[in-house]
């Protein structure tokens, strides 16, 4: 651990003295412009790892490291595309007319970037989907992923919000994709947020699977029996027939646990009739859905990147890293999430609901999809 912590301690710093190289100050101003930006490298890191209770202080204090994380992150890019297009001409003669105006201007967008990375946490959209079948099946679902409730990240209001946008929906079942809880339950139990959950699941069912983030907790049992005394289902390799609907609902447990269930022993016994809905947290795991007669895989984890350009990078990660896909037999969605995870930034990404509307296809034709946002 100490070697990984020296490693990256030297990165920072390179990347410090790199940022400060560029402002065409004197040395002494360098310096310090250096020491600045190695304190916004490291300041969020230290910061979360701090034992805390949610209050004014931390929050603020929390959304300040954010936003310099993104400044000095958002600087670095800037600088190295800036220092490939000093190769045109026209724009080196620009920049070395005027290399302070052209700095003040990079830090100046650099700025509002991050003001509205800090902004965007707080929007929410509902993303919806139309999706058709052959087995007969209507039913309108909601899905909400990767809340990581934790302070400074959902409190009551917002939480609230949410699950007052959900309601104005009227889904037939809410389904939560994991990572609800960041860590452990405390915050989500000694707030107001489980009476919150008990109220809504009391009018509209919900069902949930677990992700990486109720393992990394230290309990995983405490953190499904806070989602259960909610009113929550939570399905760990588990199963739960909607009988009227035609629907079998199969919940996977996050592959934190090396021990979980193949989905091909979990899905054998299900009627070849009846409308299967995978639950899976990790969408990794679609190469072993595909090989299976499940017909929808619902998953979050990825954030979509959560900030540009992560949001890029994903797509070459996962068999589908965000929105909609089609493989093979199998329709597969993933959701960017419902909060966020680290800083307080949602950079080229949203925060969303999706809701699936699920009807028959009575031409029984290939057309079957029509996302809508």
């Amino acid at each position: 651990m100490f070697w990984v912590f020296l490693i990256y301690e030297i990165f920072v710093l390179a990347l410090s003295t790199f940022l400060a190289w560029h402002f065409p100050i004197v040395h002494g101003w360098k310096l310090a412009l250096g020491g600045l930006f190695f304190i916004s490298f490291n300041g969020l890191f230290f910061f979360l790892h701090l034992p805390k209770k949610q209050s004014i202080l931390t929050t603020t204090l929390t959304v300040f490291f954010s936003f310099l994380l993104a400044l000095v992150s958002y600087l670095t890019i800037f600088f190295i595309a800036h220092d490939f297009l000093l190769m045109i001409p026209s724009y080196g003669d620009f920049y070395f007319s005027y290399p302070l105006h052209a700095t003040i201007g990079f830090l100046l967008i650099c700025i509002i970037i991050a003001c509205y990375g800090i902004w965007n946490t707080k929007q929410i959209i509902i993303k919806k989907y139309h999706l058709k079948n052959t087995k007969n099946v209507s039913i309108r679902l909601a899905f909400l992923s990767d809340l990581h409730i934790a302070p400074h990240h959902i409190n009551p209001k917002k939480m609230s919000s949410i699950l007052e946008q959900l309601k104005q929906e009227k889904p037939d079942f809410v389904l939560l994709g994991g990572d609800i809880i960041e860590m452990r339950p405390d915050f989500f139990t000694e707030n107001a947020l489980q009476d919150l959950f008990k109220n809504f699941t009391s009018s509209i069912p919900t069902i949930a699977v677990v992700g990486n983030h109720e393992y990394y907790g230290g309990s995983i049992s405490e953190n499904v029996k806070a989602l259960e005394d909610s009113g929550i289902i939570v399905l760990k390799d588990a199963i739960r027939f909607i009988h009227d609907k035609n629907i079998a609902f199969i919940g996977r447990d996050d592959k934190t646990n090396p021990h979980r269930l193949p989905l091909s022993r979990l899905i054998k016994n299900i009627p070849q009739s009846v409308y299967k809905i995978v639950l899976d947290h990790d969408p990794s795991s679609l190469f072993e859905t595909i090989k299976t007669s499940a017909d929808l895989q619902l998953s979050g984890h990825t954030h979509n990147g959560q900030l540009f350009p992560f949001n890029l990078l994903v797509k070459y990660i996962f068999l589908n890293a965000y929105g909609y896909r089609r493989i093979h037999n199998l329709d597969s969605i993933v959701s960017s999430g419902a909060g966020i995870w680290g800083p307080h930034l949602r950079i080229g990404t949203h925060n969303e609901i999706v809701i699936i509307d699920i009807q028959p296809n009575i031409f029984n034709d290939e057309h079957h999809f029509h996302p809508k946002i």
